[in-house]
């Protein structure tokens, strides 16, 4: 992402200087906003979600089956 060096857990004064960034500078803001649009397109289309949770599902329904298998 273009910029955004803010960090979580405290840091209110760097999110504060960000924020401000991007209110004063709208030419930063908008190339921020397109990164962040072109990464969200690229990476959470509906295809890739689907077949992220067709593989999460395959994993849960394996280690029911084999969970299933041990005798307790």
């Amino acid at each position: 992402m273009v910029g955004c060096e803010h960090e979580v857990g405290g840091r209110e004064e760097s999110l504060a200087r960000t924020v401000r960034s991007l209110l004063d500078t709208p030419v930063f803001a908008a190339r921020m906003r397109r990164s962040a649009r072109e990464e969200f397109e690229s990476k959470y289309t509906a295809q890739r979600n689907y077949a992220a949770f067709r593989f999460i599902y395959q994993q849960a329904a394996r280690h029911a089956a084999a969970a299933a298998c041990v005798p307790s």
